[in-house]
């Protein structure tokens, strides 16, 4: 049996393992199936673990995340090491709760197509 888990235009995309075998294709431009081969199955439900993962861990900073970010200065400094593309590809927010307890949440938004491969 063939597996797909394709979208238009012949994108593979992430799903979870139990619907590694449904069609998700648009057929109006073709009828063609592009196959997934099972190491890409396996991928894409490796990623989607992942995104489920991230999601779960993301829900639960909610309140950090939503709470107001401190005018207070901190003294605080954030430095990389290694190559970027941007002048500041590191972007953070210190964020206080009403508790009195602070966090500082730092992204990286220097991130390339070539670092997800």
């Amino acid at each position: 049996m063939d597996s797909y888990v394709t979208r238009a235009g012949g994108v593979f995309g992430i799903t979870p393992k139990a619907l590694g075998n449904e069609t998700y294709f648009d057929s109006s431009t073709t009828d063609a199936k592009p196959s997934a081969s099972p190491s890409l199955l396996t991928l894409a439900a490796q990623l989607w673990d992942g995104v489920a993962a991230l999601n779960t861990e993301l829900l639960s900073l909610l309140p950090v995340i939503f709470a107001p970010t401190s005018k207070k200065s901190t003294g605080l400094s954030v430095s990389f090491s290694g190559s970027n593309t941007t002048d500041t590809p590191i972007r953070c927010m210190w964020k206080e709760l009403p508790d009195g307890s602070q966090y500082l949440i730092a992204v990286n938004v220097d991130v390339s197509a070539a670092h997800l491969v």
